[in-house]
């Protein structure tokens, strides 16, 4: 299995392909841009959050922690009326949940190299993105999702590769490691949740493209 430094060398290099590809080829506006490549960095290190040590783990809850407020904010306006103690009240609440309770979670319900180092998370990740960046344009949406599935994606393809040892098998190493590329998990209740989750957010993602997919489709 790559190391984190691996990790993210390659998907920073993947990330800046990806922004050059969308500011020349695609006229992808330049912050789009630069978010996409954020994206693919930060996606790149999401399958480690059920690393043994714990560390991604709590560096996902701290970015959570900092995301969550703006997300919820942006999506209930009416906090803001409020004034500055709804919105403290909105961000110590979120960094108590994110840190705490997500993380712990985390660390007792996922397993080194279980269901999140899968393709159906990947599937999830580029699902979460597409709907929390609603303010975009759907094409820009959808660059912008893409990206963060291939960062995800970056990360799985760098343990595959890690799994490809020549050198171990041709001196009789035996050994298998887990594979980074599935479609399921360890058992079958993890299996089924991350397919529900596929399909419920698939649905909401549907029925935002369904009236752009019509309306491309009339032309």
């Amino acid at each position: 299995m790559a190391k984190q430094e691996s990790h993210i060398t390659f998907s920073t290099v993947v990330g800046i392909a990806y922004s050059l590809c969308g500011i020349l080829v695609l006229g992808i506006y330049p912050e789009h841009a630069m978010l996409a490549l954020a994206l693919i960095i930060i996606a790149g290190m999401l399958p480690d959050i059920d690393h043994g040590s714990g560390k991604p783990a709590h560096e996902l809850g701290a970015l959570l922690a900092a995301i969550a407020p703006l997300v919820i904010i942006e999506a209930f306006p009416e906090l803001r009326a409020g004034g500055m103690t709804r919105m403290a009240l909105v961000v110590i609440v979120c960094y108590l949940i994110t840190r705490v309770f997500v993380v712990r979670a985390l660390q007792m319900f996922t397993k080194e190299r279980g269901i999140i180092h899968s393709i159906p998370a990947a599937i999830i990740v580029f699902q979460l993105a597409y709907l929390i960046f609603d303010d975009l344009y759907w094409f820009d949406r959808v660059y912008v999702a893409g990206a963060a599935f291939i960062g995800f994606f970056s990360h799985l393809l760098l343990d595959a590769s890690g799994n490809l040892n020549f050198l171990g098998k041709a001196m009789g190493d035996k050994s298998r490691p887990r594979p980074a590329l599935s479609f399921s998990g360890d058992t079958w209740f993890s299996t089924a949740a991350i397919y529900a989750c596929v399909a419920v957010l698939g649905w909401f993602v549907y029925w935002d493209l369904y009236p752009t997919v019509q309306r491309l489709s009339s032309l």
